[in-house]
């Protein structure tokens, strides 16, 4: 007997509208108009003004002033693009406005510590035993910490001081064609629970960029036997940072809606924002022009934003194909990943180098027979859609469960100026010998990209989806290289990949343990990686992801046992409530450390902007036998390295100098690094020359240097075991702290 899909797949629709206003709107757009309009039609109903939240790209010199006549409503104005309110059904009005050059919606995201800390110096950072900060701490004091998440508890102990007030300032949650809810009032915080009781994802990030220190509780920890009580160890990296929490629905309109929320109240309040996207998707152009890359670039010019690589890089969800001689096809297969029948949903888009289209032919295969059964030839639809199913191809009639089909959509993206088809598809094989395949025709010297990405893991499809050649000579295998957060591919975002820091099981306070994987400090084999359409290879840097312990929500621990309440490492009962902890890997826990990071550098240098912040990733990223490895493949995936907090955050102190001196002549800006067998080396970021003297506690002078530049190194390895003092004096003055020599 046949198997049902899960999911009922999308009814063929008639397209409505002008060819024009169909070529302007986005692919996913359009499927997601047509399966409205489809339902509808299917119920016999009317259609109803349900509003949508759309970006839209207006043409050079043009105004929301006509889509506001129109009837939109602006939730967010980046000058070119917007993010309006408007009805779905009425979509193509909108976009057939003079002014619009593109309307995008519908491609929905999904998501993706005591040893971190310890890995990377930022507990040394803390109590200021870093590299010689020789007791100057940094925290992330006067720093907004923000993010856009699922499953946020922002009254949980880990986001509020010892007196129990809250250290979160603001909650934005955006909901798909609503208005936005704003609580910026302590009362209207207090009074806020989640948005999301079955997720946790949210608190656990924000739990890693800020978690509180000093939470009272029972825990257990890394070299401690038994469970402990005290202070509870898993908190965040910038632990004094303040907070503005964005939260909602995961379609690009909205999550860009709640970061410009979080960045324009950080603008509000005065302070620097550095704000954590642990979110993306798999498919789309990985491209610096398309709408949803400009305006995250456009954010980042009052914030630094950080965004996960992704956690496909062991999936074979890529595939790319150079048109070259008489080599100028693409053939594979997108097949379930373990289970060849498994019911599969998902997403998968291809991308012309440029403007000209290629032929795609949808392929229904005989590995039996070695023979293509049935095939259609899908060219430029200029917007419009199509859908193969049952009723006019057999092959999906005969060897797929029922309501089996692939629907599909063509255009130039007006943005990118490149041609793509994008296909929604909702596909079982009731028999192993028989796939779905995709063959592409192509034009010498053009290439094409391919990206797969499965929908709603366990729910809508039963296992991940990938590109395979299933053993048949001509057809291509996929790979991870393009795996990488489609999210991430800005020019100015921070995009993050992860390493293990941790590899040792975790205890219970109860019974069990969560187990950890891969080798301590090389990459983590789940972290993405890819090429965007300019060249530039991501991520941009690596940092602890892999069983990282930090807050979780405690409405998912009652939410139908999604995280069992008894099995945590760590839980605190303080300010009458559960406050849980839990134990998490993915580039989305490596994510929210840079996050907190960057925290820590722009409470030193408030005035970094992203370049800078970028520019500083780069330029102090640890290398190891790790990340120097002679794999070509391996070591892109790495970045530039591993992120090095201390080195980052004297390069912030440099940068916040006037005329070659830092602005503020502190004890707070002095670094003093014991280099072992009695040297030092003494770094006064920012200045341009540097003299040191080195008196004993009678005030006699024992050592005198100096050099030009910020940094200079002594030996004092002749001097007799005691306390002395340096004095360090630059053309702006002079500084001094007491130094031990051992």
């Amino acid at each position: 007997m046949k198997r049902n899909l899960l999911v009922i797949g999308l009814l063929a629709a008639a397209v409505c509208g002008s060819a024009s206003a169909q070529s302007k709107i986005s692919g996913a757009g359009r499927l997601m108009l047509d399966e409205y309009r489809a339902q509808t039609s299917a119920r016999k109903a009317p259609a109803k003004d349900i509003i949508k939240t759309m970006i839209v790209t207006l043409n050079e010199g043009a105004t929301s002033e006509s889509l506001q006549e129109l009837g939109a409503e602006i939730y967010s104005d980046f000058g070119d693009i917007l993010i309006v309110g408007f009805p779905l059904d009425r979509a193509e009005e909108l976009a057939a406005l003079d002014e619009v050059k593109a309307v995008e919606f519908g491609n929905k995201n999904r998501v993706y510590m005591d040893v971190a800390r310890e890995t990377t110096g930022v507990n040394t950072i803390h109590d200021g035993t870093a590299e010689g900060l020789n007791g100057v701490s940094y925290t992330g004091k006067g720093v907004i910490a923000g993010l856009f998440d699922s499953g946020l508890d922002p009254n949980h102990a880990a986001f509020r001081n010892a007196d129990g007030s809250s250290r979160v300032d603001a909650i934005y949650v955006t909901r798909d064609g609503k208005k936005d809810e704003s609580y910026t009032t302590p009362d209207q915080v207090s009074a806020f629970d989640t948005e999301d009781n079955t997720a946790t994802h949210g608190t656990h990030v924000l739990g890693i960029i800020a978690g509180s220190r000093g939470v009272e509780g029972s825990f257990t920890q890394q070299g401690k036997n038994g469970v402990q009580t005290g202070e509870i160890p898993y908190y965040g990296v910038a632990p004094d940072a303040d907070i503005i929490v964005g939260c909602g629905d995961f379609y690009d309109e909205e999550i860009l809606r709640g970061v410009d929320l979080v960045v324009k109240r950080a603008k509000e309040l005065g302070k620097p924002a550095v704000v954590n996207m642990s979110l993306g998707s798999n498919v789309g152009p990985h491209d610096p022009n398309s709408a949803t890359s400009k305006t995250l670039d456009k954010l980042a010019e009052d914030a630094i934003i950080c965004i996960a690589a992704g956690n496909e890089g062991d999936h074979n969800i890529a595939v790319q194909k150079n048109f070259t001689g008489r080599s100028t096809t693409l053939n594979t297969f997108i097949s379930p990943v373990s289970n060849p029948n498994a019911a599969l949903l998902y997403n998968t888009e291809f991308w012309a180098s440029d403007e000209e289209p290629f032929e795609l032919d949808l392929v229904i295969y005989n590995k039996g027979t070695s023979k293509i059964l049935n095939s259609y030839t899908i060219k430029n639809l200029s917007g419009r859609s199509f859908t193969w199913n049952s009723s006019n191809c057999d092959g999906l009639k005969n060897y797929f469960a029922t309501g089996a089909q692939v629907y599909v959509t063509s255009n130039v993206d007006s943005n990118t100026g490149r041609y793509y088809v994008r296909m929604q598809n909702n596909l079982q094989a009731t028999t192993s010998s028989v796939l779905f395949g995709i063959n592409i025709r192509g034009t010498n010297g053009k290439s094409v990209n391919g990206y797969v990405s499965a929908l709603g893991l366990g729910y809508y499809s039963q296992d991940y989806a990938q590109f395979t050649n299933e053993g048949v000579s001509g057809y291509a295998v996929g790979t991870p290289d393009g795996s990488i957060n489609e999210m991430a591919t800005g020019k100015r975002v921070v995009s993050v990949g992860a390493y293990v820091s941790r590899n040792t099981s975790i205890s219970f306070i109860g019974n069990g343990s969560y187990s950890g994987n891969g080798t301590r400090n090389d990459i983590a084999s789940f972290s993405s990686y890819g090429n965007t359409s300019d060249g530039r290879s991501l991520p941009l840097i690596c940092a602890p992801g892999a069983q990282i312990v930090s807050a979780i929500s405690r409405y998912s621990t009652e939410y139908a046992d999604a995280i069992n309440s008894k099995a945590l490492p760590a839980l605190s009962e303080s300010f009458s409530r559960t406050n849980p902890y839990y134990p998490m890997q993915g580039t989305s826990m490596a994510c929210p450390f840079v996050a907190g990071t960057i925290a820590l550098w722009l409470e030193a240098n408030p005035h970094m902007t992203s370049d800078e912040c970028i520019d500083i990733i780069v330029r102090t990223a640890k290398s190891d036998n790790y990340t120097s490895t002679s794999d070509p493949l391996i070591k892109r995936r790495w970045g530039n390295g591993k992120i090095d907090p201390v080195e980052g955050l004297k390069e912030a102190i440099r940068l916040n100098s006037i005329e070659g001196v830092s602005a503020d002549l502190t004890d707070r800006n002095l670094f003093i690094t014991p280099l072992g067998n009695g040297s030092f080396e003494v770094c006064y970021p920012g200045a341009g020359e540097i003299a040191v003297d080195l008196f004993n506690l009678q005030g006699a002078k024992v050592l005198s240097t100096g050099a030009n530049g910020d940094t200079v190194t002594f030996d004092a390895s002749s001097k007799s075991e005691g306390i002395y003092v340096v004095a360090v004096t630059t053309p702006a003055g002079t500084v001094s702290r007491k130094l031990a020599i051992r």
